[in-house]
């Protein structure tokens, strides 16, 4: 379910204007050593979203390092690139990390914050009623490590059902 409220909150991010699907990844990066060579900077932010980014998986890896992690984003940058970015679909859980921090730097602000305003607020989630974890940077996992209760996930699923809207609001934009 991680990857399915990344994935709104990306499209939030995207409906305020804050996001572009189709700029580089490299825009939303430092620009700094260690965040990334010519070839991963230029993969894009749709590439990231489909999990189309070209970058080897490395499931065993990504799971043995959970909270571990001394920068998830970083990790990313460092895995191979084996295919051309928007070519190939692979299934990882690093993508999906990228999203996350990509959409973070996009707004300007704490992505849990970002989610707790925007997305779980309007259904009456409190911030008492999940637990989200990060890596050792502070930075939100994108692929797993969102805990959040049954009855809740109900909710985001029925504002979905519903074409984005809760409660007659629309939350997420469709």
């Amino acid at each position: 379910v991680t990857k399915s409220v990344v994935g709104m909150l990306a499209g939030m991010a995207i409906a305020d204007g804050k996001l572009d699907i189709d700029r580089h990844i490299g825009d939303y990066l430092p620009n700094e050593p260690g965040w990334g060579d010519e070839a991963h900077r230029a993969i894009t932010v749709r590439d990231i979203l489909t999990e189309t980014s070209g970058t080897q998986e490395a499931i065993i890896a990504e799971a043995a390092t959970v909270v571990t992690d001394p920068s998830i984003m970083q990790e990313f940058l460092a895995q191979k690139i084996t295919h051309p970015p928007g070519t190939h679909f692979e299934y990882g859980q690093r993508d999906a990390d990228a999203a996350a921090y990509i959409v973070q730097s996009a707004l300007g602000r704490d992505l849990q914050d970002y989610a707790q305003e925007r997305l779980f607020g309007p259904l009456g989630i409190d911030k008492s009623s999940y637990f989200w974890l990060r890596d050792r940077s502070g930075n939100t996992y994108g692929y797993a490590w969102l805990f959040i209760a049954p009855k809740y996930l109900a909710r985001l699923g029925l504002m979905m059902q519903n074409g984005g809207q809760y409660a007659g609001q629309q939350v997420v934009p469709f």
